[in-house]
Parts: C-alpha cells; sequence; structure tokens
C-alpha cells in the first residue's frame, strides 16, 4: 500500500501572520495586540532592518572594490570652494589595493579647517588630521603649502560618506629612512619645491623636507624669490646638513648650478664694453644693478645724464672686477639701440 505523501509546511513570511491567533468558528476577526507591544515590536523590527543593511554594507566594502562606490553625499565646503580641485572620478579599486597593500599614493593638499587638514587623493575627497600632517612640526603653518602635491598612506575608507582618512606623517618616515640611508652631507639630491617664501625655499626629497635660504638659490641676485621659482618644479640640491631626528636639511640649489662667474672671468677685463638690462635700484646708495650676459650682476653709480627704469638696456664699460667677493663694477655710458639677450640658466 503506497505511504500517503506528506504536504509540506510553509511558514508564513509574514512574523505577524505567524504569530497571529485564528479567527474563531463564527468567523469574527481575531482581537488586535496592545498597542504597546506592538510599537515595540514595530521598533524592533525597523532596528533590525538597519543593522541587517550597515552590515550588508560593510560585508560589501570588504568583499570588492565595487563595493567601495560612496552614495552622493554633501561635499564638504572646503572641497566646494576649490574648483580646481576634481573628485569626480575616485579610482575605487586603486584605493582598496593601497589600503590593503599600506602603498605610499600621491596626495595634493587643498585646504585646512577645525584642525583637520583637506587632500585630494586618487580623485577622492581624504581627511588628515594636523598631527598627521608632519609639515607643521616645522613650519607652524599649512596654509603655505596648499596646491602642493606630497604622498600620504591610506589609513581608511568611509565608502558612505566617500571620504579616506590618510596620513602623511606615516609615509613620510617610510621614505625618511630610505633616504636618509643612502645619503649624507656633501650629497647632490634631487627633489621637489613644495613651498616658497619670501627668503626660502623648501624641498621635499621624500620624507626629508630641505631649506635654502634665499642667498643659496643662485649665483646672482635675487631680487623676488616666488617669481623665480614655483612650486612644484623639481631641482637640484647639494646637501649641507641632516637632522636624521626632525627629517630636516640644510641645502644649497646654488652649489648644485653651474657659477657663472667663472666663465666671465676668463674673458672680462676691466675697461671692456658690455650690455645688459637694469634690474633694479638702490637709492639711498645712487646704485643700479645692471644683468650681464650668463647670469651675472653687475653695480654701477646712478648717471646722471641718463632717466632710466627697470628694463632698459644700457650699454656700460667695466670699471673693476673683485674676484673676491665676486663683484662688477660699471660704468653706464647710454642706452643700449637693441634689447640684450636675457640669459636662460
Amino acid at each position: 500500500m503506497p505511504r500517503k505523501k506528506k504536504e509540506a509546511i510553509v511558514p508564513s513570511a509574514d512574523p505577524a501572520e505567524a504569530e497571529a491567533p485564528p479567527a474563531d468558528s463564527a468567523g469574527m476577526e481575531a482581537l488586535p495586540a496592545d498597542p504597546a507591544e506592538a510599537e515595540v515590536g514595530r521598533t524592533e523590527a525597523a532596528g533590525r532592518k538597519r543593522s541587517g543593511a550597515a552590515s550588508g554594507r560593510r560585508r560589501k566594502a570588504g568583499a570588492s572594490a565595487d563595493g567601495l562606490s560612496p552614495r552622493k553625499t554633501s561635499v564638504p565646503a572646503v572641497f566646494r570652494d576649490l574648483p580646481e580641485a576634481d573628485f569626480g572620478g575616485p579610482d575605487w579599486k586603486k584605493i582598496q589595493k593601497a589600503l590593503m597593500k599600506g602603498e605610499i599614493v600621491p596626495c595634493t593638499i587643498v585646504g585646512l579647517a577645525d584642525g583637520v587638514v583637506y587632500a585630494e587623493v586618487l580623485g577622492a575627497q581624504a581627511v588628515m588630521p594636523v598631527s598627521e600632517f608632519d609639515w607643521l612640526e616645522s613650519h607652524g603653518r599649512v596654509e603655505g603649502f596648499f596646491g602642493s602635491r606630497t604622498y600620504c598612506v591610506i589609513k581608511g575608507i568611509d565608502p558612505e560618506a566617500g571620504l579616506l582618512a590618510v596620513s602623511r606623517r606615516e609615509a613620510a618616515e617610510r621614505l625618511a629612512r630610505s633616504f636618509l640611508r643612502r645619503h649624507k652631507p656633501g650629497d647632490l639630491a634631487e627633489g621637489v619645491v613644495v613651498g616658497v617664501g619670501k627668503a626660502a625655499v623648501f624641498v621635499d626629497f621624500g620624507g626629508v623636507i630641505g631649506t635654502a635660504s634665499i642667498w643659496e638659490i643662485s649665483h646672482t641676485w635675487v631680487k623676488d624669490l616666488r617669481a623665480m621659482i614655483r612650486k612644484g618644479v623639481r631641482v637640484r640640491a647639494v646637501l649641507k646638513s641632516l637632522d636624521p631626528e626632525r627629517r630636516r636639511a640644510d641645502i644649497s640649489i646654488k652649489e648644485a648650478l653651474e657659477d657663472p662667474w667663472e666663465k666671465f672671468s676668463r674673458y672680462a677685463r676691466p675697461g671692456m664694453l658690455v650690455s645688459g638690462t637694469v634690474e633694479g635700484f638702490l637709492p639711498e646708495r645712487r646704485l643700479v644693478f645692471v644683468r650681464l650676459g650668463n647670469g651675472i650682476i653687475g653695480a654701477a653709480i646712478y648717471p646722471e645724464h641718463l632717466d632710466l627704469e627697470e628694463g632698459d638696456p644700457v650699454r656700460c664699460r667695466i670699471r673693476k672686477l673683485d674676484g673676491e667677493r665676486r663683484r662688477v663694477w660699471l660704468f653706464i655710458q647710454s642706452r643700449a639701440l637693441v634689447q640684450p639677450a636675457r640669459p636662460t640658466g
């Protein structure tokens, strides 16, 4: 005799339906539950739903890079006010890889607000506590470095807000250890200009910040340091001294350049006629500075018979060469008919 198949009992999908008492035999509906208990049940169900959704987001973010794509959220004001910062296409796969492997990645400083440094990292918005921005230890302020490209380590990702937590200090410490193993005072090194002040230039050699005073920038007179050198350019410099603990260095860009005086002194003689361009004035001493070829700056007494302005081409006669002080004294005879070519060095 064949066995009788048991019918599968399928539970109701709605917990309220599963727990609701059945209607009585007369067809009357079951009495509703206590309103307070119903409200507690709804609150607990909503909490479980939110918790489950958050867990799903965390699992999704950890499982694959695609899950890191953030939802549309409000952009901090510091990013909205900077049109040059473009955060339209974060590379979330590369970001996830850098986070997992602890890679050092490029970073651009874009702002500072409420003790937080804002940056752009691989196309995404990033935040960094000022304690993780080690430039402040030596310079005391971050504003001069806005727009500078540096480096950092990604410490965390907030997929919902689309923000990265980064640290420059950790990246700098790792790079500095490598740099200090390979260099010593007197060596020639190449770095990137990250800051230009009125009297100094700051160069990043990879974890080690070098400072060059205005007297160590060029063999010739520097009138405006900011007009002569700009942030982001690569320069070569001689390491004068190194401070491994503070990751700082005193450097000379001038010593890494060809000395124009050596070439000039080989052919220049007193009485020789030369052409130049008026570079500036020192009114209290009635001096005129003239830029000659090869980057040499000469000085002359202001000529009473001429009315000169900056940029005027002039013809001069060499009065004296001071090799010890590396100075050229001139006598301005007249304006030049043709604008002399400015040196390219």
